[in-house]
């Protein structure tokens, strides 16, 4: 009995070691979409501020890890830690500056 289940087992284990490693790369840095989408505040104090004294609401770049949305900054900060050197981390830090000196924009530089 223990013969027929030790195939499926080993076929499960492998199936499931083959979709975390797609989802990840060898730094264990998810593998997204670093556009995402750009959220603007509805928060009525903002809004207030922005209706009296002109200038543009607060938003921020949302990225989508797994099934949940967080900033692109808590992203860094979660999963770039001391990974100065990975391709994505680097990517990420570069569209914060981007987002950092005039806002978030749907149009990036090329490269990023």
């Amino acid at each position: 009995m223990i013969k027929k289940f030790v195939p499926v087992v080993l076929l499960l284990l492998s199936a499931s070691m083959t979709a975390c490693s797609s989802s990840t790369d060898k730094d264990d840095v998810p593998k997204v979409d670093l556009h995402g989408t750009i959220v603007t505040t509805t928060d009525a104090k903002a809004v207030e501020f922005q209706k009296k004294w002109g200038g543009r609401l607060p938003a921020k770049r949302m990225i989508t890890v797994g099934k949940e949305q967080i900033p692109i900054i808590e992203f860094v900060l979660k999963y770039c830690q001391g990974k100065d050197f990975n391709e994505t981390c680097s990517r990420a830090k570069m569209i914060i500056n981007v987002d950092a000196s005039s806002g978030p924009k749907e149009l990036l530089p090329k490269g990023l």
